[in-house]
């Protein structure tokens, strides 16, 4: 079975998180090399290319490391690294074309949303090369989901970055809140396989 693998922009982001905590003294060499492996505290020294791959294990430990040490398991920790991970990759000129396509310029259509949700599922493919991600529209719940496939590397830290980082990239396309609400995805995971994550489109649309 092939590696899973995460690009550097990502694991760029979370070093740098990683050593900042080091750095201030909100957790100690010690603490962190009981929790990850070599090779992960490696990458604490590597210079890091944010278009190449890396292992997602030595990622994975990191994050997870970063959530008990200095998040303390806070599920809000991890909602606004995820953010924050969103809004740096807003702002690099190496995905730029697909965060200008990702803006509706004031259109709320489901149309409109549709295109821009697929861009954050092209991004995804972009940015780990082991998970499937597809769009629904449900109906009957009047929702938007996005179904993650392939999703037994995620731990729940990772799970929930993503949640933060969805939330910032869609904010950022149509808008921070409307008529007072903020736009929140919100995750379940049915099983190791797959993670979903459920946008309601009442009120982001209006009348649809």
């Amino acid at each position: 079975m092939p590696t899973a693998r995460v690009k550097g922009t990502l694991l760029q982001a979370l070093v740098e998180s990683v050593q900042a905590c080091l750095d201030n003294g909100k957790i100690s060499s010690e603490e962190l090399e009981v929790q990850v492996s070599a090779e992960a505290l490696g990458l604490l020294e590597e210079k890091l290319q944010i278009i190449q791959w890396y292992p997602l294990e030595p990622y994975r430990e990191l994050l997870d490391a970063l959530w008990n040490l200095d998040g303390e398991r806070r599920r809000s920790y991890m909602l606004r690294f995820g953010g924050d991970a969103a809004a740096r990759l807003l702002e690099a000129d190496t995905y730029r074309s697909f965060v200008d396509s990702a803006h509706g310029g004031g259109d709320r259509s489901l149309a409109s949303l549709l295109k821009r949700t697929r861009v954050t599922v092209r991004l995804t493919d972009m940015l780990y090369d082991f998970v499937h991600v597809s769009v629904e529209h449900d109906e009957q719940r009047d929702r938007l989901q996005l179904l993650y496939e392939s999703t037994e590397p995620f731990s729940e830290a990772m799970a929930l970055a993503t949640e933060g980082f969805l939330n910032q990239f869609t904010r950022s396309s149509v808008g921070s809140s409307l008529e007072g609400r903020m736009l929140e995805w919100q995750m379940e995971r049915p099983s190791r396989h797959q993670l979903v994550y459920s946008l309601q489109l009442e009120p982001l649309l209006g009348e649809h």
